[in-house]
């Protein structure tokens, strides 16, 4: 296996805002000591070809971004890797395979992909690194030429802020955006709680809902106190069993609501683990994270008998 490529490229200084996704894509050259391990798809038209690759490559070959961001797989900013996918199986540098190339091919050039989301500011690097299986990490570059990522606040201009989003986390409990606590009559929510400092909702707004503020720093490098986490617990929970279909938000619906949706899935589910309670809540909500201390805090909060 050869690196061809990463783009961007190491050594380069990329800017982003808070909560945009940085995509990378690494190009590696793979030959047939490898392929010849494959369960290539001879049978396939060729229209099928590049999907049933894009599925096979994995087998035999991992590919990550290593990076020390801030991001829903590590608050702390800690170096992780975070998985790539096959994005696209070339064969000669021909962008289009088919059933002939695929078998006269010395080589492949396999792409991969995966997106870093930023969930704080900061100067954060990252670089690429690639394996066989059952063989060691080959790295994209230098430690001294890893790439930089520079993250501004976020920009006005995102997802979140082109309309309201609510997702139900639990039977009657959602996590959303401001714009969704805006319109909480409209979206029939009947309890309200605001887990950012920086945001207010007028009387108007909050006419015959149940509320609580608790104002929480924005960024997951900022820790939630014990005592934050559990007056919130515990006033969802209060709400929850009155029946009342409760929103929890901040300003995107990703950080600060996240981690309180994460805080109440590991309370209310006593036999989850920390992370069985982390990918419960990714799985009704892709694009949430915790904040820096997290499970640190839940675990003195609400331990387990095991």
């Amino acid at each position: 296996m050869s690196f061809v490529e990463l783009i961007p490229p190491l050594g380069s200084n990329q800017m982003r805002y808070m909560l945009e996704p940085f995509t990378l894509t690494l190009s590696i050259k793979i030959d047939e000591s490898i392929t010849q391990n494959l369960p290539l798809p001879l049978d396939l038209a060729s229209q099928d070809l590049q999907s049933r690759l894009c599925s096979i490559v994995p087998t035999v070959i991992t590919a990550q971004i290593w990076t020390n961001s801030v991001d829903k797989f590590s608050p702390e900013g800690k170096w992780h890797g975070i998985d790539m996918s096959v994005h696209i199986v070339s064969f000669n540098e021909k962008s289009s395979p088919n059933s002939e190339t695929l078998t006269t091919a010395k080589s492949w050039i396999v792409k991969f992909q995966a997106a870093i989301l930023p969930t704080a500011t900061g100067r954060f690097e990252y670089t690429a690194r690639w394996k066989s299986q059952g063989g060691d990490w080959i790295w994209a570059g230098k430690s001294s030429k890893n790439g930089v990522i520079e993250v501004k606040p976020p920009s006005p201009d995102t997802p979140w802020t082109h309309g309201p989003r609510a997702v139900e986390m639990e039977p009657d409990l959602y996590i959303g955006n401001y714009i969704a606590a805006s319109r909480a009559k409209k979206m029939g929510f009947q309890a309200v709680l605001t887990v950012a400092k920086e945001l207010e909702l007028s009387t108007e707004i909050l006419e015959g809902i149940e509320y609580l503020k608790v104002p929480l720093e924005d960024g997951a490098n900022k820790r939630i106190s014990d005592h934050d986490i559990n007056t919130c617990v515990k006033w969802v929970q209060e709400q929850l069993d009155n029946k009342r279909k409760t929103l929890v938000h901040c300003r995107a619906g990703m950080g600060r609501s996240g981690s309180i949706g994460i805080s109440y899935i590991y309370f209310h589910h006593p036999k989850f683990s920390y992370r069985e309670a982390l990918q419960h809540a990714w799985s009704k909500k892709p694009d949430i994270y915790p904040h820096v201390g997290l499970q640190q805090s839940l675990e003195r909060l609400y331990p387990r008998l095991n």
